[in-house]
This record gives structure tokens, sequence and C-alpha cells, in this order.
């Protein structure tokens, strides 16, 4: 009797231990899947702020949001100038044209001619570089005309001097519904 008793007792204790190892497990287990869970979340909001972000850089800019200003195009033209060395007094025109569409497509293509006066071909290359490579706005060299300054435009030892004609344009881009509107400022 007294062996069935110490068996029994360690049976019942094994049984309790048991029982309780599988309640710890699972209290482990659901706190495991609550965090597992709140991870999942956690991470589809960052992809979804990351997918958002990407979406805003890659997207053009839209004409309603910022149709590209004189002043501000004249800064970076300034800065550019700055940049390559040129003095402002150098820089002839910077004259924005109106926006044009691109085919049917829902993008516009805003142009802007930039005359820069007596500049080395140094000078040149780095202003556009500097142009078309800013933060600020997306702009492309479209068209560029160098005509070089005649002989006795030049003092001697000077070194050669050339006008610059170049027209840089921005891609906008302008929904459907936004069409009608810019149409009636127009």
């Amino acid at each position: 009797m007294i062996g069935n008793t110490q068996t029994g007792w360690w049976g019942m204790t094994g049984l309790l231990l048991a029982a309780g190892f599988a309640g710890w497990s699972m209290l482990h287990l659901d706190q495991a899947r609550t965090q597992q869970r709140a991870a999942a979340t956690q991470l589809a909001s960052a992809q979804r702020y990351t997918q958002t972000i990407q979406k805003h850089r890659e997207a053009p800019t839209r004409i309603a949001d910022r149709e590209m200003q004189l002043t501000l195009l004249a800064r970076l033209v300034e800065h550019a100038a700055d940049e390559a060395g040129v003095s402002r007094q150098k820089l002839d025109r910077i004259w924005p044209q109106p926006p044009r569409r691109v085919s049917d497509s829902p993008y516009l293509r805003k142009s802007t001619q930039i005359v820069v006066r007596e500049i080395t071909l140094p000078q040149a290359v780095t202003f556009l570089h500097q142009l078309t490579n800013t933060r600020d706005v997306s702009l492309s060299l479209d068209t560029l005309r160098l005509i070089a300054s005649r002989e006795a435009e030049r003092s001697n030892g000077s070194p050669e001097t050339w006008t610059v004609e170049a027209a840089v344009s921005e891609l906008l881009y302008q929904p459907p519904a936004a069409r009608h509107r810019v149409a009636q400022r127009n």
C-alpha cells in the first residue's frame, strides 16, 4: 500500500508539474503571439509609410502644388552662377515659358529660357551642371546654344568667352480634374 501511495504521490506531483509547465508555456505562447501581432502591425505601418515616402519622392510635381515661380528659378540660376564663378551681371535673361502638355498625357513641361553672356567654357559647363543637379527642383537641359564672342570683343590675353542660350524644363503632373481649373486661370 505504501508503494502505491508513493507512486500515486509521484504521479500526482508529476501531473501537477506538467500542468504548471503547460500553463506557463501557454502564457508565454500567448505573450509571444501578442508581440508578433504588434510587430506585424508596426511592420505593415512602416511599409505603408515607406511606400508613401517613395511615391512622393518619385512623383512629379503637381502643377497645382507648385508652379515654378520666377523668384525660385532666379534663385537657382543665381546659385548656379555663384558656384560657377559667374558674376550676376552676366545673367542676361531668365524667361519662363507657359507650361505645355506632353502629348495626351497628364504631364506638362514648364520651360525657361536662360541667357548668360561672356563666360568661359568651364564656367558654362559648371553653371549648367549646377543648375540641372539641384535638390530643390528637378530641371533638365532641353536645348543649348553656345555663341562665341567676336575677336573685337575680347581683350588681349583674356580667355575666350561665350554666350550661353539654354532652355531648362521641369516636368509637372496635372491630374485630369485639375486641367479645367488651370485652363480657367489662364
